[in-house]
């Protein structure tokens, strides 16, 4: 289970920072005709792979392409000011901190993965990733975004996604053994590599290709054999954070 525990009472109704599950779509991607993108099953599946924390207000940012806290101006609108100790310039040098107010708490091993949400861009800023040991620590973490250029205006609007989450267990990252191999020293896996190779390549220069038409054998979750994998996903499920009683 990840616990969040909310640490200041007066954050209710819109005064408050919600979490739910990332979504599969991005507004990049439906602007590609035809869904095009969505075929590509490893790009939605990351999509979905946490849960994210929308922006709550409205606001622009801009970077005088200083050092100082004041080189970074956050304009918020007018009567929205109680979100200046949640939004703010803390650490210089064009970041912008996003101060989040809660105390997670995850399995023992498990801790928070903290971080931009996966294949969503903002013009201007890129965010930081963190890694959080939320199975002890005793504090709240924040989300901190870099400005890139200097003098131009960095839009946040309420909704978008300003941190996504993903429960991670470290030590298994650890355990693993790694080595280069020759794809030839595993026939097996090699036969199959060629005939999905020759497949493709007759695929691709078909000349009658129509939009809508497309391979989907990794979709499926079928290998060149034919058998279908029990273990595939097309989507994911993830739960909501309930509220406490």
């Amino acid at each position: 289970m990840i616990i969040a525990y909310q640490i200041y009472d007066q954050l209710t109704g819109e005064y408050r920072f919600i979490i739910e599950p990332a979504m599969r779509t991005r507004e990049w991607m439906d602007n590609i005709p035809n869904g095009f993108v969505y075929r590509c099953l490893p790009m939605t599946i990351a999509n979905q792979l946490g849960w994210v924390i929308p922006c709550p207000v409205d606001f622009d940012v801009v970077w005088d392409g200083g050092n100082s806290l004041e080189s970074t101006k956050i304009n918020l609108p007018k009567g929205k000011e109680f979100w200046r100790s949640f939004i703010l310039s803390h650490f210089g040098y064009g970041i912008i901190t996003f101060s989040i107010p809660y105390l997670f708490r995850t399995p023992p091993g498990y801790g928070l993965i903290v971080r931009g949400a996966t294949n969503y861009f903002k013009h201007g800023v890129s965010p930081l990733d963190g890694y959080v040991e939320t199975d002890w620590i005793e504090s709240t973490f924040t989300m901190n975004w870099k400005i890139t250029e200097p003098n131009s205006s960095v839009q946040f609007k309420k909704g978008d996604p300003i941190c996504m989450i993903l429960p991670y267990k470290i030590a298994d990252l650890e355990n693993f053994e790694t080595k280069y191999e020759m794809l030839s020293n595993n026939p097996e896996l090699k036969e199959a590599f060629d005939r999905w190779s020759v497949n493709r390549g007759e695929f691709l220069k078909r000349k009658d290709i129509q939009a809508n038409e497309w391979q989907k054998d990794y979709f499926k979750g079928v290998n060149m054999k034919g058998e279908r994998q029990n273990s595939h996903l097309t989507k994911l499920k993830l739960r909501s954070f309930e509220e406490s009683n």
